[in-house]
């Protein structure tokens, strides 16, 4: 584990203003205040507030059957005042994961602390799991009265979470019996450095005595020098500065400690205006995880980093889906873009796992889903991000050849039985082991059958091609990636011609079978970097179509699976097979599945022309599986289980590559409104194929090659133009 400290610096006004801009629309949402008693040495102490360890939010079960009710109306902004509500909102760099509770603070809304994620915070040995720690957004304000905090009950609630700038804003007002306050938190995380800022506006219809409190969790030693306070924060030593203006409604300077209350006075039509910023630093005062030939400086404002983000969102240059279409459905594709490209950072030395730094489900572990679900979708829309993914792997390959060693030594274990030793020493060559599920290290730590899912080898040599094409990595670096998972296929299957790979836990997940289709293709692809004339492993197929595996009864799957065979693998049979595999396997997934399978069948049935059950299999794909209030995207329909990259990159995929046509392949497509050679010998093609319910399509600044284009398509026309 890497010991990272935190830099806080707080900012103190008060202003004669009226109380600032709300926003606000949708529904309304409960708030727990702590209890807080004025001893009669006249200090503050919170009784039964924030206390217990730090706790992922509970899954609930998640109401399928109420209709979906868009956040607003705002294609921008996402607006929410529902009392009932229950996912904090989310907000990350790929650096650090916070959650927010409806005060704005790292509380929901019983009072009970909510977690942080740090890419820094993994455990270095044993399953090498990202942990959460505490979280540091702890404000909170209080109105006193005769050194007793006033009850008080939470009104016109509404929370706001702004894509085109990073920020999100909480508004509510606090009513006691002979006041009302109003209370608006804005937090936005700093889009390239791990720095957090908070700003707020605290307005008093009477004259009030306010208490405001930095409940800092898991305070350990504390030691206090002027300004700066030092503790011992959860497993972590951390350091906080403020400063303050002057001359304040109630004192001079005020201080702020981790345990004592600060009373300040506003009067009627005046603003309490605080500010904080968070800064993660290592033991050297830098921002943790800046790269070695970097000498960031600590952010000093919010204004600061509010810039930061605004132009990371909305910069002239940034990229952007814009429909003509309905309200939801251009929020729900702004969402994607949203969480997506401030999930990874370049400076993590991580690929990215599918819940990202939102919680530990699967202890912040990377599998398949940051290779064929999320590389896809970003590396048009943000190519240095999508470039983390690749670099990972290939970072990695060295400990992907020592996991073949082991396996090799183990006597080639596969489920229920072993291969047994290789013909002969050194027959392994070069050969790699991608595992399942990769650790910080790059060690497989997958429990179970689940490590016998081979085909991740193949799926990363395969994405590793798109990163080739787009010229995301260095060729030399992944070829040996390819060739390394070529080799390995060539232990793995048994010989014959055409080899075949037996006993194998299929993408279906419900399924260890011999011949998987995906996991033979991707053993095929990896030996030739394309498709061969003739197939060299055995493909199952019967009298109709393509089948998942050998003796496939066509019944249930947990997950798409054959049909991966046409998208993303793009194998020129199978896509001549579609709409027959279409019809035998799309309706056969369980409704409990992971949310993959529905945004494949959009980006295939878009393709072969089916464009109202294409709309219609993406619309669930998304509707069925985010949460309010911020359309947080959860990897089950009946499950809170928040944020699932995996599902949201698979959606952002059909409308790149289902909707608006994009497709990589060795030659131009047939009909296709524009091509662009790529690096080697293949080529970009784009073919629009627009569901009804959109008028028109705009897909500004989207990157190849180091150049912008942008599209715009309706159903009539579509035309792409260059950026400067």
């Amino acid at each position: 584990m890497v010991p990272f400290f935190i830099k806080v610096t707080n900012h103190l006004s008060t202003r004669t203003s009226p109380s600032p801009p709300l926003t606000g629309g949708g529904r309304g949402w409960v708030n727990v205040l702590c209890p807080i008693v004025l001893l009669a040495s006249g200090s503050l102490i919170y009784a039964g507030c924030h206390q217990g360890t730090i706790q992922p939010p509970k899954p609930s079960q998640a109401q399928t059957s109420t209709p979906f009710t868009p956040p607003g109306n705002d294609p921008w902004k996402l607006a929410w005042s529902d009392r009932n509500s229950t996912t904090p909102a989310l907000l990350w760099n790929g650096l650090i994961g916070i959650r927010l509770g409806p005060l704005g603070n790292g509380y929901d809304s019983q009072g009970s602390p909510l977690p942080m994620f740090a890419m820094t915070d993994y455990e270095t040995t044993g399953r090498e799991r990202l942990r959460p720690t505490t979280c540091p957004l702890t404000v909170s304000f209080a109105e006193i009265q005769d050194g007793k905090a006033q009850r008080s009950s939470i009104e016109d609630w509404h929370q706001t979470l702004d894509m085109s700038n990073g920020k999100l804003e909480s508004s509510y007002l606090e009513r006691t019996p002979t006041n009302e306050v109003r209370i608006v938190t804005t937090t936005v995380v700093d889009p390239t450095q791990a720095s957090i800022g908070q700003q707020w506006f605290v307005s008093p219809t009477e004259d009030a005595k306010l208490a405001v409190n930095l409940d800092f969790q898991d305070v350990g030693a504390i030691e206090q020098s002027g300004h700066q306070l030092k503790w011992l924060q959860g497993r972590k030593h951390a350091t906080v500065q403020y400063r303050s203006t002057p001359k304040t409604a109630a004192v001079d300077n005020p201080t702020f400690t981790s345990k004592t209350p600060t009373l300040i006075d506003v009067k009627a039509g005046q603003t309490f205006e605080l500010s904080s910023v968070i800064t993660f630093i290592d033991e050297h005062g830098t921002p943790i995880l800046s790269p070695k030939n970097e000498n960031p400086k600590i952010i000093a404002s919010f204004e600061d980093i509010s810039k930061d983000s605004t132009r990371a969102f909305a910069g002239e240059s940034q990229p952007d889906i814009e429909i003509d279409g309905p309200i939801e459905d251009q929020q729900a594709i702004r969402s994607f873009l949203f969480y997506l490209r401030s999930a990874i950072s370049p400076k993590g030395g991580m690929s990215i796992s599918p819940m990202s730094l939102s919680n530990d489900i699967y202890d912040g572990h990377v599998f398949w889903d940051a290779d064929i679900w999320v590389l896809p979708a970003l590396a048009f829309v943000d190519p240095t991000v999508a470039a983390a993914i690749p670099k990972y792997r290939i970072d990695h390959l060295s400990q992907a050849q020592r996991n073949l060693g082991d396996w090799i030594k183990a006597d080639r274990p596969v489920p229920k039985a072993r291969m047994g030793p290789i013909a002969q020493t050194g027959a392994a060559g070069d050969a790699a082991k991608f595992p399942w599920e990769s650790s910080l290290t790059g060690k497989e730590t997958a429990p179970g059958d689940s490590r016998f899912e081979d085909h991740i080898t193949g799926s990363v040599a395969f994405s590793m091609g798109t990163a080739v094409d787009l010229g995301l990595v260095n060729p030399e670096a992944a070829a040996r990636v390819m060739s390394a998972a070529s080799s390995f296929y060539l232990l793995r299957a048994n010989g014959s011609d055409p080899a075949e790979i037996r006993s194998t836990m299929s993408p279906d997940e419900n399924k260890i079978a011999d011949n998987d289709l995906y996991t033979n293709l991707v053993a095929e692809w990896s030996a030739f970097q394309g498709w061969p004339a003739e197939p060299t492993y055995k493909l199952p197929h019967d009298q109709m179509s393509f089948l998942t595996y050998d003796n496939d009864p066509v019944k249930s799957y947990k997950q798409a699976a054959a049909i991966l065979a046409i998208y993303p693998l793009q194998y020129p049979p199978a896509e001549a097979e579609a709409k027959t595999m279409m019809d035998r396997f799309a309706d056969k997934v369980i409704p409990n599945g992971p949310a993959m399978s529905d945004s494949i069948d959009a980006i295939i049935w878009a393709r072969i022309g089916e464009s109202d059950k294409a709309y219609d299999a993406w619309r669930h794909g998304w509707m069925d599986f985010v949460r309010p209030p911020f359309l947080l995207f959860s990897e089950k329909r009946n499950q809170d289980r928040t944020y699932f990259t995996t599902g949201a990159a698979g959606e952002l995929q059909s409308v790149i590559y289902g909707f608006l046509g994009f497709r990589i392949d060795s030659k131009p497509e047939a009909g296709a409104i524009w091509s662009l050679k790529l690096k080697g010998d293949r080529w970009l093609s784009i073919k629009p194929n627009l569901p009804k319910a959109w008028k028109q399509v705009t897909f500004r600044n989207f990157h190849v090659l180091g150049k912008t284009y942008t599209l715009t398509a309706t159903h009539q026309s579509a035309q792409v133009t260059q950026g400067d």
